[in-house]
């Protein structure tokens, strides 16, 4: 199965799962929402069931692609099946809404190909430390880098001016090189916008 957005065809993995039409147009959206260029590094997405646990992961693929750019590497996501269960994962489930699992994990696909979130904490000390601020809510994991991923879902989940800290953090990304790399015309939601201080 494949899943169609900006031009691409990303692969889906359901092994032993049923995904539904609502399932696989919810997953569409959600990447159809990013910039495409956010995409060319995920090689596939793979559904699995893990045991209690209905989030994700983000994995380094083991074969490169002949188009990958010199120096990059590949990521396939992994997404378990009861983060479409509404009542595990309501944030997950809104109608015509987005996946944020699915946010979160292509936030550590950009960070890891770009090393945007290191360029961060390099050349913008207080917007680093304003993202490490931000509460991630997981058992699981807690450090800085489920920050950056939860701030980068964040920009295409929630709209601009309903909570001020993290809007702060989103600007600290959108002025990082994930995003002003990005041309100009590059459409971004919830009334966020690419600075033309930076183009």
């Amino acid at each position: 199965m494949y899943l169609q957005a900006r031009a691409r065809r990303i692969e889906l993995r359901t092994g032993r799962f049923n995904i539904d039409n609502g399932m696989k147009a919810c997953l569409e959206r959600t990447l159809q929402a990013i910039p495409g260029a956010h995409l060319d590094c995920l090689q596939y997405i793979q559904i699995r069931d893990r045991n209690d646990y209905a989030g994700g992961s983000t994995n380094r693929a083991r074969n490169i692609w002949p188009t990958t750019r010199p120096g990059s590497r590949n990521y396939w996501i992994m997404l378990d099946i009861d983060s479409f269960d509404p009542v595990q994962r309501p944030i997950n489930n809104r109608p015509n809404g987005l996946h944020y699992t699915l946010l979160h994990e292509i936030g550590h696909v950009v960070d890891w190909s770009t090393n945007n979130f290191r360029w961060i904490r390099r050349n913008d000390r207080v917007g680093y430390h304003l993202i490490n601020a931000r509460h991630h809510s997981s058992r699981f994991t807690n450090h800085s880098q489920e920050k950056f991923a939860d701030t980068y879902a964040d920009l295409f989940f929630y709209p601009r001016g309903r909570n001020q800290q993290r809007d702060r953090c989103i600007e600290v990304i959108l002025n990082s090189p994930a995003f002003t790399d990005l041309l100009s015309f590059v459409r971004l939601p919830n009334g966020w916008h690419l600075s033309p201080a930076n183009h």
